[in-house]
């Protein structure tokens, strides 16, 4: 059961994440004309999403080994929650890029909060985990953008409003983590059993519980995901205002270019989710 309440607290973080991904891109339009931006203002606004998830990843990697999970969790939910409900009509183009990384660091914590529970309970059987865990955020950022176009064509939806409903949606997510187990750094929980049996060396304890040390593994991912990440920002933040402006798409056609390309990946994750190899 613990195992299957964590899979689904996840799973809806990772909506919410993949959701925070594309509102930029679907309010794209709306941006560029609210607050008089060009396209390398929107551009800027790209690279601080990104710079915020990047330093919400690095730095929760050492926090969350060394401080109790979920009260790092609900931070990071209250900065994202924080951010986005504090946007609104008279937000200027400066303070929408310090939101933005805001918002972007609260989302990278949080994701890395969970990454780093899942393989701890998982073990060998945590990749697959993810992949069907990573394909909400997938599912999330090929619907948001539709929805949004709904939305937008029954009525007048600002685009401050889109970043404060999926802000919102993070309340019900601190509230579903105060239900989840979230267990201590799994090497700190076996070194002190480790020690308890025979308490003679702390480093000799530590230092059974380290990963092999794999560099070149680590710099080919790392290349592989700075060329994914890239096209993915790329196409999500600027296809949609392209698609409206030089291709004279309607608003709802235009957001389906976001759906369009997050819905192949999706196929694409569970496809390897599925795969009996």
């Amino acid at each position: 059961m613990p195992a299957f309440s964590l899979t689904a607290l996840s799973a809806a973080s990772f909506l919410g994440f993949g959701a925070l991904l594309v509102l930029f891109g679907a309010n794209s339009s709306e941006l560029i004309e609210s607050l008089s931006l060009d396209y390398a203002d929107l551009g800027l606004l790209g690279s601080m999403l990104s710079l915020g998830l990047g330093c919400g990843i690095i730095l929760a990697g050492p926090i969350i080994d060394r401080f109790p999970r979920r009260p790092l969790y609900l931070a990071s939910c209250g900065l994202v929650l924080l951010a986005t409900t504090t946007l609104g009509p008279n937000t200027s183009y400066a303070a929408l890029l310090a939101h933005t990384i805001a918002i972007g660091f609260g989302a990278g914590f949080y994701e890395t909060v969970l990454n780093a529970l899942i393989v701890e309970e998982s073990s060998t059987s945590a990749p697959r985990r993810l992949i069907f865990v990573h394909s909400a955020a997938t599912l999330a950022a090929s619907v948001t953008p539709l929805l949004f176009a709904v939305a937008r064509a029954s009525e007048s939806m600002p685009w401050y409003e889109t970043f404060r409903v999926v802000g919102l949606a993070h309340i019900l997510l601190m509230v579903g983590a105060l239900f989840v187990p979230m267990r201590a750094p799994r090497h700190y929980r076996k070194a002190k059993a480790q020690m308890n049996r025979a308490a003679a060396n702390d480093a000799a304890a530590f230092a059974s519980f380290r990963p092999k040390d794999d560099r070149i593994a680590l710099a080919a991912v790392c290349v592989a995901t700075f060329a994914y990440v890239g096209v993915e920002s790329a196409i999500s933040l600027f296809v949609v205002d392209h698609a409206s402006t030089e291709l004279g798409l309607d608003t709802a056609r235009a957001a389906r270019t976001i759906s369009a390309f997050w819905g192949g990946l999706l196929i694409g994750r569970l496809a390897i989710g599925l795969s009996p190899r």
